[in-house]
């Protein structure tokens, strides 16, 4: 049988990392790519300005992509390895399969869309121990729920990614977001000339969705499949690359460690950029709503429009936001800008 192994998780936090990783310490200089049909050189550093996707993993959506890419790997030689990323379908696909768009996906709706997502996920995983390939499971640990809350990654889902320009920055990325989900404050917003960036920021304050994590539960007592806490990899690099390899029954080429080192320590700051402000979140609410000082990391767009968010939303407050580009460097001077919401809250969806 082939050795086809699987490395997945429900949410993005590192499995095309891990997977470049598997091959690079395993000594491998290429490695198949379904998609291109052919081995392609494996890159030497997966880095790129705010993931690893440098390595063109084999990454199927959903678990009918999953049984033909493995159908394909099964026909490669048996003198190598081969490894999948496979993923539950993005929501446009999950949407069509429901006979939904996206209008209807609202408050009612996306438990019906998370059950559907869970399921196929769940087949997917059977699907691969049943073939007898071994599955890395990387879980999100649920005390950094808010990790997942943030476009890290320039292949967030993108639901009409066949139709728009692929992204070239997490901006695309909100944008279209903005685009498909708040196409109606975006016209208001656009024809009242409230295109600064401190308007910007409050819209998408008011917009904000978070998404309540639900933990997806794996019910498997299986010797093929390894589970890990998303903070192993983020934080405990060489320790879980070792028990990775180790499951596969890979040996770890002791050569390249060093330079598989300097890589992870690259990849693992742009975690702790986002690790240090959802450790601290709560600590930073505290800190400004109480006047208490505290040192901002140098917050993302994205993270100010979280703690904007929080203040309407929870606190009903807000912030004297006019002319201000760039949060300030502490949370004494937040404090110093609170003032009371003035915008009618309607329940989230």
């Amino acid at each position: 049988m082939k050795h086809i192994f699987s490395i997945t998780s429900r949410h993005s936090v590192g499995c095309t990392f891990l997977d470049w990783s598997v091959h690079f310490l395993s000594g491998q200089n290429d490695f198949y790519n379904v998609k291109q049909q052919q081995f392609i050189q494996l890159s030497e550093n997966p880095i790129l300005q705010i993931n690893a996707h440098a390595h063109k993993k084999n990454h199927p959506e959903g678990l009918t992509h999953t049984i033909k890419m493995h159908e394909q790997l099964c026909l490669l030689p048996a003198t190598r390895f081969y490894s999948m990323y496979p993923i539950t379908y993005h929501l446009e696909t999950i949407l069509n399969l429901l006979n939904l768009n996206i209008t209807d996906y609202k408050k009612e709706v996306k438990e019906t869309v998370r059950l559907s997502v869970d399921n196929d996920f769940k087949s997917i995983i059977d699907f691969n121990l049943l073939q007898g390939n071994k599955v890395v499971y990387v879980n999100v640990d649920p005390n950094f729920s808010m990790y997942i809350n943030q476009f890290r990654s320039i292949d967030k889902f993108l639901l009409q990614a066949e139709k728009l320009t692929c992204p070239s920055s997490i901006d695309d990325i909100i944008n279209e977001h903005n685009f498909i989900f708040f196409n109606d404050s975006e016209k208001i917003w656009n024809e009242r000339n409230l295109t600064d960036i401190w308007d910007k920021r409050e819209k998408d304050a008011l917009n904000l969705n978070i998404d309540e994590y639900v933990p997806f539960k794996l019910n498997y007592d299986h010797s093929s499949l390894l589970y890990l806490n998303s903070i192993e990899l983020w934080c405990f690099g060489e320790r879980t690359i070792k028990k990775v390899m180790k499951f596969l029954n890979l040996d770890v080429d002791t050569s390249r460690l060093e330079q598989w080192h300097v890589i992870y320590r690259q990849w693992q700051q742009l975690q702790f950029d986002i690790l240090d402000f959802c450790v601290n979140l709560e600590h930073i609410m505290q800190c400004i709503i109480n006047g208490w000082y505290y040192k901002l990391p140098n917050l993302s767009y994205q993270q100010e429009v979280i703690i904007q968010h929080l203040l309407i939303y929870q606190h009903n407050l807000n912030l004297k936001t006019w002319q201000l580009k760039k949060f300030p460097s502490n949370t004494r001077q937040l404090h110093q800008l609170l003032e009371p919401n003035i915008h009618l809250l309607t329940p989230r969806t």
